[in-house]
């Protein structure tokens, strides 16, 4: 679209309330001497869609310049400017620069363009406000400081201006250089920058995002991730030269028409966006709860804390629709594996509560020999996660509900039906259950389990109770297999003095026993090796079993 036709459909539209126009140029090419960019022009392409998703840019108000020549630069500010001077109403004008610059001069298509002409044009346009954001090296020249300012922000109502005055916003300070991610595959400003105004600034959780909070989420966040990648980090800069009453809304999240909620309990979370594997955003350390306004489409929200131990799950955000995800529902998907493209399936973590939803069976064949005596021996499991930290057994009527901090140092409790037995002298006996268990993972691939349990069993004839205890390390094996072993003691009065026996080789857990050794063929089938030796003081008894497990 030339930049004639664009001013006629801008004269012609007739949005309601304040009017937002916006110019955004993306420069790849660079000036003799300097490097190509690979991003600049993704980064203003990103940025006008969130502006017409939820900065209130309509498509016609927004001119995207990919490597245009510095002319068409200034004559698309005009253009704009004489479609704002035919408005009756408030209007905001954004102008967005990503490419190479010095301390006087952006280099669009890779040409000289004054610096000081720019800012001239721009803070002498006839808009109620004007937004500048310039990504590029020795931006401070643009906000003529260096760091943050100490004044304080004036603050304009929402949906009326009411105010008039300029903010400038720079990607770094005096001379500092400015950097791309091949991992964000964009620049680290622009990138936290779109992240804020999706929802991750909206530090209020009032649904709008102000210039103050999403600079100050870009703030935080460029110095950071700059830091781990450069011996000098960014540290972007801004000038404020606002009348008003509050301060300048640029997003509002109800504007998007599909929107991601997120309870964090302590994060920092990220948001992935499926299949391309790009980090979206991310929501700063601390509980709360974040509304984001996303596209439509499959996301993986995921925590990576500094030992590299990544939990993650995956959801699907439909359109005009709200999804709600929380922190606890998360999985321990192992070592930073879901970063990996070896397309290696991940070993699911069968210890744990699974997300709300999921149903879990399993089915192991094998012998029990007690003494010398050879006996089939079956173990079937089925479960349903029908609330997040809830977990319901059907075969062992059971409830259990996990508490504390989930793939960290969690608590379960457990209880219900554990067994039902039939005889010539007791009909009917029936067994309840109850378990307490305590696990803490040390490090990524490690965990110790402690658990008590205590068994009532009733019949017509007696009823009796036991106790006991059980001990249980978990390691992961690389991607694909799980070691669980343990031992438990237990009691029973009346039989042996009281004393049961010592169990060693698959641990009880959750009213099931934990497979000795998993093997995970995919995301949802596993292979079960359990093997058990309890010694008391009679016989000693023996179970091999082998079986598969599945979830859904």
């Amino acid at each position: 679209m030339t930049l004639a036709l664009s001013l006629l459909v801008m004269l012609a539209a007739a949005p309601q309330g304040p009017r937002r126009f916006a110019v955004l140029v993306g420069a790849n090419q660079a000036p003799a001497g300097r490097p190509k960019l690979r991003f600049a022009q993704r980064d203003a392409e990103q940025l006008q869609a969130v502006l017409a998703r939820v900065g209130g840019v309509a498509t016609q108000d927004a001119l995207l310049l990919l490597d245009p020549e510095p002319e068409q630069v200034m004559t698309a500010l005009r253009a704009v400017s004489t479609a704002i001077l035919a408005e009756r109403r408030e209007t905001v004008l954004y102008f967005y620069y990503s490419g190479h610059a010095d301390e006087s001069s952006l280099y669009p298509n890779g040409k000289h363009l004054s610096l000081g002409l720019l800012r001239e044009a721009l803070v002498g346009a006839p808009a109620t406000v004007r937004v500048g954001i310039i990504d590029a090296c020795r931006g401070g020249t643009w906000t003529r400081s260096k760091g943050l300012t100490a004044e304080p922000p004036v603050v304009l109502a929402p949906m009326t201006l009411a105010a008039e005055g300029t903010v400038l916003i720079a990607s770094s300070s005096g001379l500092e250089e400015a950097h791309e991610s091949d991992v964000l595959k964009g620049s680290f400003f622009t990138h936290h920058f779109i992240g804020g105004l999706l929802g991750a600034a909206d530090a209020s959780g009032d649904g709008d995002v102000s210039a103050t909070e999403a600079f100050q989420y870009a703030q935080g966040q460029t110095v950071r991730a700059s830091a781990r990648a450069s011996l000098q980090p960014q540290h972007p800069s801004f000038e404020w030269n606002l009348h008003g009453r509050r301060d300048l809304v640029l997003t509002q999240l109800d504007e998007g028409s599909s929107t991601l909620a997120v309870d964090q309990t302590s994060g920092p979370l990220q948001v992935v966006e499926l299949p391309s594997g790009l980090v979206l955003l991310e929501i700063p350390e601390g509980a709360r709860k974040a509304r984001l306004a996303v596209p439509a489409g499959d996301y993986l929200v995921r925590r990576v804390d500094q030992r590299s131990v990544v939990t993650a799950r995956e959801v699907h955000v439909a359109a005009g629709k709200l999804t709600t995800v929380a922190e606890s529902s998360l999985e321990l998907v192992g070592r930073a594996a879901i970063d990996s493209k070896s397309g290696a399936p991940v070993v699911a973590d069968q210890n744990s509560i699974p997300p709300a939803g999921t149903m879990r069976a399993a089915l192991s064949v094998g012998v029990a020999v007690d003494g010398l005596q050879p006996s089939l021996a079956l173990r079937p499991t089925l479960t349903w996660a029908p609330f997040e930290r809830l977990e319901v057994s059907f075969l062992h009527p059971a409830l259990t509900v996990l508490l504390g901090a989930v793939h960290s140092r969690e608590v379960l409790l457990s209880f219900g039906l554990d067994s039902l037995g039939f005889s010539k002298d007791e009909p009917v006996a029936v067994t309840f259950g109850g378990s307490a268990s305590y696990r803490h993972w040390f490090t990524p691939t490690a965990a110790l389990l402690v658990a008590g349990r205590v068994s009532q069993l009733r019949s017509e004839v007696r009823v009796e109770s036991s106790l006991g205890a059980t001990v249980a390390v978990t390691f992961r094996l690389g991607e694909r297999v799980v070691l669980n072993a343990g031992a438990s003691v237990s009691t029973w009065p009346g039989i042996n003095g009281g004393f049961r026996g010592v169990t060693v080789g698959s641990s009880r857990f959750l009213n099931r026993v934990l497979p000795l050794v998993q093997v995970q063929l995919t995301d949802r089938w596993a292979l079960d090796f359990d093997s058990q030796l309890t010694v008391g003081l009679g016989a000693p008894l023996q179970r091999h079993l082998v079986g598969a497990s599945v979830r859904w």
